[in-house]
């Protein structure tokens, strides 16, 4: 699938970009019953009320690389798709996976605060993009995205806390970014948002009665390295060295798309913690 310019532009100039009819309706019923169960699983024996829970953890339930533990969840994280439409946002010809996740804001969730991707991520390069897969569609109210238009391009490269231990980052009020406009989007159900990795984005909260389905996956361009000494599950598994290259099994290629499912990679990713 390839976008149209129009959303190529729209994707250059904010940052983002929703596009509409990506995963046909049954697909996306089966891709969120998979990853449901393999949310499930991870999460097997946690019954804490959210009063209970870190205020990370109001914010989402995260799961990490269900691809990797989760064979039916894989056969979507590499769809050929979302891969195509990704390598062709970002205006190149290779990208590997950098990890997918799920996102579940359960009903009285709290919202998730202000931040860039990248500033998480331990690896080289401006260009990432993240597909933002909303199961049940994304409204207001429901822990709809916001994002701030143009922010990619602002020359802004802050951690944003989104564990709601100290006060998050002031994206909108910062000389680079106060005159831009602030976007939410509300999708129906197979419209799958990309947005750079280094759009500043947030989340409402989830006042709705039922949970924000939410998967993600990320991929970035072939040849990115381990940039710097931060804690994340790749790098550590891996014991890189600084400057070594993103590759085997556990940043397998996505585009262009295999025939056949990778390999599961050694061992077992970690249930939680930061994106």
């Amino acid at each position: 699938m390839i976008p149209t310019q129009k959303q190529i532009t729209t994707f250059n100039t904010c940052g983002v970009v929703a596009i509409p009819d990506v995963i046909p309706k049954e697909q996306l019923k089966t891709m969120g019953e998979a990853v449901d169960l393999a949310v499930a699983l991870r999460s097997v024996g946690d019954n804490r009320s959210l009063d209970k829970m870190s205020s990370y953890e109001q914010s989402f339930t995260q799961c990490i690389n269900l691809w990797e533990t989760d064979i039916a969840v894989r056969k979507f994280t590499f769809n050929s798709d979302l891969a195509e439409l990704s390598a062709a946002l970002l205006g190149v010809e290779k990208t590997r996976i950098w990890h997918d996740q799920a996102l579940y804001k359960k009903s009285g969730g709290r919202n998730t605060d202000p931040h860039q991707d990248l500033p998480f991520w331990p690896i080289s390069g401006q260009d990432h993009i993240t597909a933002w897969i909303p199961f049940n569609g994304s409204k207001i109210g429901g822990g709809a995205m916001s994002y701030l238009g143009g922010s990619h391009q602002s020359g802004i490269k802050k951690f944003g806390d989104i564990t709601g231990e100290t006060a998050p980052f002031d994206y909108l009020s910062h000389p680079a970014t106060k005159n831009l406009t602030p976007i939410t989007i509300e999708t129906d159900p197979g419209t799958v948002v990309f947005h750079h990795s280094l759009t500043v984005h947030w989340a409402d909260s989830n006042l709705s009665s039922e949970a924000r389905r939410v998967y993600c996956i990320i991929y970035f361009p072939d040849g990115c390295t381990y940039s710097k000494p931060w804690p994340h599950l790749i790098p550590d598994r891996r014991q890189m060295k600084l400057g070594e290259a993103y590759a085997g099994d556990l940043n397998p290629v996505t585009w262009p798309a295999s025939k056949t499912l990778p390999n599961t990679p050694f061992g077992k990713p970690p249930t939680t913690g930061f994106e």
